[in-house]
């Protein structure tokens, strides 16, 4: 079992006339940003799993003035959120079989993700995109089950 990994909230513009598209945000007026993801029906944490209204594009209406000489620079620390943490069991299963004098046989059995957990990929964090600002489109990779052999000499 594992935390999530943080990720990035990005504005998706250039807000500070820098040439650069991967500005931060601000946080909006009263509010804190919080990951509500968890202890939720799955649904609600795939469509939410932070609290979108807290951040709003720097110089926009409602929101405060950013860091920086002219104010245009959000101050939404990088990796300010984490991702939704995953759970993994792994198992193998090998048997050798002598075939003759030194030379054997093994047979392999391996599978990954055991229990078939579902491990959710980090959210969308670009507030420009709002189909995907806060949404999990994704997951990890399910079980994954291989069977082999190997000749020993």
């Amino acid at each position: 079992m594992n935390s999530g990994k943080p990720f990035n909230i990005t504005s998706g513009n250039d807000d500070n006339v820098d040439g650069d598209t991967n500005d931060r945000p601000n946080v909006a007026t009263g509010m804190v940003p919080t990951v509500i993801g968890a202890h939720r029906p799955r649904s609600q944490e795939i469509a939410e799993w932070f609290q979108t209204n807290s951040y709003c594009r720097v110089a926009s209406a409602g929101c405060p003035a950013g860091g920086g000489p002219s104010g245009l620079d959000g101050l939404v620390a990088p990796n300010s959120l984490d991702a939704p943490g995953y759970k993994n069991v792994d198992a193998s299963l090998f048997r050798d079989f002598s075939i003759y004098s030194r030379i054997k046989f093994q047979f392999r059995g391996e599978a990954t993700n055991v229990f078939n957990f579902v491990n959710l990929n980090a959210p969308g964090g670009t507030l420009s995109s709002t189909s995907s600002f806060g949404v999990i489109s994704g997951g990890n990779t399910m079980r994954v089950i291989q069977v082999g052999g190997r000749l020993l000499f």
